[in-house]
C-alpha cells in the first residue's frame, strides 16, 4: 500500500458472462508519492492497518472504479471526450463545495471555491477520468486521473500517471467501451479476486 511504482495491465472480455482475455498492452506507471489508501466507499475491503484515501494526503484511491471520461488539449472523436482547453475546465478540490470532485468550467466557479484549472497542467494535454466517489463530508480524495508521467520513478500527487504514449493508446482502447479501473496492491488483487470481485488472473 505504500509503494509508489506500479504496473498497467489490460484485460478484455465479450460480454460480463465471458472470461476475461489479457492483451499485449503492459506498462510501467508511477502513483501518488505516499502510496495507495483505500476510497471511503469501498473500505470494506481494507485489512486492519491499511489507510483510507483522504483529500491532500499523497495517496492514490485503492479500489475498482467505472472508468470516467477521456479528455484533453485538443479536439476529439472519442466519446465523452472533454477539451480542456478550449472549455477551462477546472476540478473542484475543495470539500465544502457541492461541485466537489466535479469537473466544471473555471468561470462558472465562485473565486473562493478551491480547484485545479486543468489547462494550465501539461501533463494532462492526454488524460482519463477515474470515476471514484469523491465524498467531501469525509475529504474523500477528488480529481483523480490517468495522466502523463514526468518521467520513471517520479510520483504524483494521487494520480497514476505513465508514458504519454500508453495514455493515447488507453483512450482509443477504452473509448465507447463499458469498463473499470482497478487500482490494487497485488495483495488487495488476489484478495479481491477470491472473494466478491470478478477479476481475472494477474498475468
Amino acid at each position: 500500500m505504500n509503494d509508489q511504482a506500479a504496473r498497467v495491465r489490460l484485460y478484455l472480455r465479450d460480454d460480463t458472462s465471458a472470461p476475461w482475455q489479457a492483451t499485449d498492452f503492459g506498462t510501467d506507471a508511477v502513483m501518488g508519492h505516499a502510496g495507495l489508501g483505500w476510497a471511503w466507499d469501498q473500505l470494506h475491503f481494507s485489512q486492519p492497518g491499511e489507510p483510507e484515501k483522504r483529500e491532500g494526503d499523497g495517496r492514490t484511491p485503492a479500489g475498482i472504479f467505472s472508468i470516467g471520461n477521456p479528455f484533453g488539449f485538443e479536439s476529439s472523436s472519442l466519446s465523452g471526450y472533454l477539451d480542456i482547453a478550449a472549455g477551462h475546465l477546472a476540478c473542484v478540490d475543495d470539500p465544502a463545495s457541492e461541485l466537489y470532485n466535479e469537473i466544471v468550467p473555471a468561470e462558472s466557479l465562485p473565486d473562493n471555491v478551491s480547484h485545479e484549472k486543468m489547462w494550465l497542467t501539461m501533463l494532462y494535454r492526454h488524460g482519463i477520468v477515474v470515476d471514484h466517489k469523491a465524498n467531501g463530508r469525509r475529504s474523500g480524495g477528488s480529481c483523480i486521473f490517468l495522466h502523463i508521467w514526468r518521467g520513471p520513478g517520479k510520483p504524483t500527487v494521487g494520480c497514476v500517471a505513465m508514458e504519454e504514449s500508453a495514455i493515447v493508446e488507453l483512450q482509443d482502447r477504452s473509448s465507447g467501451l463499458l469498463g473499470a479501473i482497478a487500482i490494487l496492491s497485488e495483495s488487495g488483487w488476489e484478495r479481491l479476486r477470491r472473494t466478491r470481485c470478478d477479476l481475472p488472473l494477474l498475468e
